[in-house]
């Protein structure tokens, strides 16, 4: 795999097992290997995008919905994640929800949720999440407090390699 060194140039790691030892070695890329390293990644993020777009389309949102999503590939977890953000002003006249969802487009699999909505007689700031929860890369299960909370945890799945 192509990876940036700490010179900056491209780098390759080789492996490789000598008398029953593993063995990496890295070395300078040659430019067809961080070519072909990039189409792949070019693939894989054209594949997450056509899955976000049929997650979106399949989760029911309709062209009047206030509803967005992000798609991302995340070459270093080799997933495609989709965050999924609606607000909702119909359901309850007068209350306003907010439902926020991250998963992964081609699985299905649901890795973070945050529902909120605003309650009478408070600022928005006083009302807390009714649900914040993110699944850590370590497969522990976090409640989060807060909506910048929720945002910092799901940061590890959103980043740009």
């Amino acid at each position: 795999m192509a990876t940036e060194g700490a010179s900056g140039r491209q780098v390759m790691s080789v492996g490789f097992k000598v008398a029953g030892l593993s063995l990496t070695q890295n070395r300078p890329a040659m430019p067809y290997e961080t070519s072909f390293a990039k189409v792949c990644q070019s693939s894989q993020q054209e594949k997450c995008a056509d899955g976000a777009r049929k997650t979106f389309k399949d989760w029911g949102y309709k062209p009047n919905d206030l509803a967005s999503y992000e798609n991302h590939y995340n070459a270093k977890l080799s997933k495609c994640f989709i965050h999924l953000a609606q607000t909702d002003t119909k359901t309850s006249p007068g209350t306003i929800i907010i439902n926020r969802t991250l998963l992964d487009a081609l699985e299905g699999r649901t890795y973070a949720a945050y529902y909120w909505q605003t309650e009478k007689g408070k600022k928005y700031w006083e009302v807390a999440p009714f649900l914040c929860r993110v699944i850590l890369l370590s497969g522990e299960e976090k409640f989060c407090k807060s909506d910048a909370e929720y945002n910092d945890l799901i940061k590890t799945y959103m980043e740009r390699n």
